[in-house]
Order: C-alpha cells, then structure tokens, then sequence
C-alpha cells in the first residue's frame, strides 16, 4: 500500500474499522509487535494485490551458506 506522503507498507491485514471513512492498517513486521494505524481512506494512494516480494535491505550481507 501507498500512501499520499510516499510511504510504502507492506501490510498483514487491511480492516474496514473504525469505518466513517477510515480504515486500520496493520503493518508487516519482523516479529516486533504488531503496530495498527488508522488512517483517512483519501490518504491511500495505491494498493497492489499480489504474491509478496522480498524486501530490499540496503547494506551488507553475508551470502547463505550452500
């Protein structure tokens, strides 16, 4: 998802709570605590439905062992 501001989330779960144009977004995240947002509906700028794509990490990694 893609809000005005130019922030992408990755969400686990979109609910139409609280309604009265406004919805509740709740994150990916890496074993954290999930962090709900409720936000305007006129603040979504896009939503792409698909197959999760791995996320690009800037930095240094170690290659996986084969």
């Amino acid at each position: 998802m893609e809000l005005l501001d130019g922030s992408l989330l990755r969400l686990a779960r979109l609910s139409s709570e609280p309604g009265f144009g406004f919805v509740t977004l709740c994150p990916h995240t890496d074993g954290d605590e999930p962090e709900e947002r409720i936000v305007p509906l006129g603040t979504i700028r896009e939503i792409r439905i698909g197959a999760v794509e791995p996320e690009l990490r800037l930095g240094f990694s170690v290659p996986p062992e084969t």
